[in-house]
């Protein structure tokens, strides 16, 4: 593992950022004893603007976050273990109504298909699963999972004015899109977005077509990394009950500009289309086979492909003081990194001359990492420093800058990654 010179010089940033950033703990474990909170939602009912929600290994009921800015994530040590089940009637997570001035950062939570009483199935999902909704305030998902088994799309962004997916994976089900971007502006960066495939119960109403990986209704798109793939259509078919023929359906297109002149643009990543039904009845059926989906479909707006690729970074998700937080660049062979370190995100407009918005908020902080090796690929561990007397999280904001020369020249921007240092005294 190799540790850049330069990182006393990130530990005295992350210092001064403390001391600005400093916010009032909530710990979330099931239980609410001992000052901590039984559920998500009574820990950010309690919060104000600034505040960390740490929520340990367990399965939760839905929250809502509504005009609040605050960071809910996980315990060091519990990759993907603190899980939010499914309501019948309502998203398994909502954010509304920020201002320009709030930020939530979500971070390491699995939104699902989990039973509420063990042993019996869980409730049908009523409702789309996680729903980011009139916000003019920034919101970062980061290593968020959503899996979906209703009718619902599990995703939908709707009229916000910046959102980042950083290592995010939304899975739809029965022809649902995975992501749903109407009139937002979002950066989705080394995420899987799968739309479901397509689906028949009745001979009298057509199947559904395969879901779109992401389907964008106005607004402004950044997809870099990643894979993102429409749903496969539902295979021709004969219902030997009824004597009668049920058509193949249609692949859902793996990224879809659907309407409202939408701009997208795309770095790098996996866009597949879904693959068109079959003929499955053994030649009984005559029925011609679904069209398979289109890796971008554009029936409304622009899409742009942008000629470098991708980059990657991650910081743990929190660690206490005195603990290794371990630290991961991935980009080109000698690329120099640049990074930038701020107390909170902005609402970062898209910058074409860096290919990516700049999302850590002024007053930040700037340095030099290094230049990465031949294989583009670095990784070491940043100790957490001490925090100031009587503070017990700070949430940090960490955004790369990777610089590259020849054949070309320029700057690739990577994805935001956003963690939270804690008093070695927290339990």
């Amino acid at each position: 593992m190799h540790r850049p010179a330069l990182v006393p010089f990130l530990l005295v940033t992350l210092v001064g950022a403390a001391s600005e950033a400093a916010a009032a703990l909530r710990i979330v474990d099931g239980f609410g004893v001992g000052g901590t909170y039984a559920t998500i939602q009574q820990a950010v009912d309690a919060s104000a603007d600034g505040d960390v929600v740490l929520v340990k290994g367990g399965v939760y009921d839905a929250f809502v976050v509504d005009g609040k800015g605050i960071t809910v994530t996980i315990e060091p040590g519990l990759p993907n273990l603190a899980r939010v089940r499914v309501h019948p009637q309502i998203p398994m997570l909502t954010i509304r109504n920020l201002s320009p001035s709030q930020s939530v950062t979500v971070r390491g939570i699995e939104f699902g298909h989990y039973a509420t009483v063990p042993g019996q199935p869980p409730p049908f999902q009523g409702a789309d699963g996680v729903v980011l909704r009139q916000n003019l305030g920034p919101i970062v998902l980061e290593a968020v999972r959503v899996s979906h088994a209703g009718t619902f799309d599990p995703l939908v962004v709707d009229r916000c004015a910046s959102v980042t997916l950083a290592r995010c994976e939304s899975h739809a089900s029965t022809g649902r899109h995975a992501l749903v971007l109407e009139q937002s502006t979002a950066f989705v960066h080394d995420s899987f977005l799968f739309g479901g495939g397509g689906t028949t119960t009745d001979l009298s109403i057509p199947p559904s077509d395969g879901g779109d990986g992401v389907r964008v209704v106005g607004g402004e798109l950044l997809l870099s990394g990643g894979i993102t793939r429409g749903g496969d259509g539902v295979n021709n078919t004969f219902d030997f009950q009824t004597l009668g023929c049920t058509p193949a359906s249609d692949g859902g297109h793996g990224v879809h500009l659907f309407a409202g002149s939408p701009v997208v643009r795309t770095l790098g990543g996996q866009l597949v289309g879904g693959v068109g039904g079959v003929d499955a009845s053994h030649t009984i059926c005559t029925l011609p086979p679904g069209a398979d989906g289109l890796p971008v479909r554009v029936a409304s707006g622009q899409h742009v492909v942008l000629p470098e690729t991708p980059r990657a970074f991650s910081l743990g998700s929190a660690e206490r003081e005195g603990l290794p937080l371990p630290l991961a660049l991935g980009g080109a062979a000698h690329d120099l990194v640049v990074l930038f370190v701020g107390a909170d995100h902005a609402v970062g407009p898209y910058l074409p001359s860096v290919h990516g918005p700049l999302l850590p908020a002024a007053p930040s902080v700037a340095f030099t990492v290094g230049t990465l090796p031949a294989n583009g690929e670095l990784a070491f561990d940043v100790f957490v420093p001490s925090l100031p007397a009587g503070v017990d999280a700070v949430p940090i904001v960490a955004q790369p800058a990777f610089l590259f020369t020849g054949p070309g020249s320029g700057i690739v921007m990577g994805p935001p990654s956003v963690t939270t240092l804690l008093d070695a005294l927290v339990p």
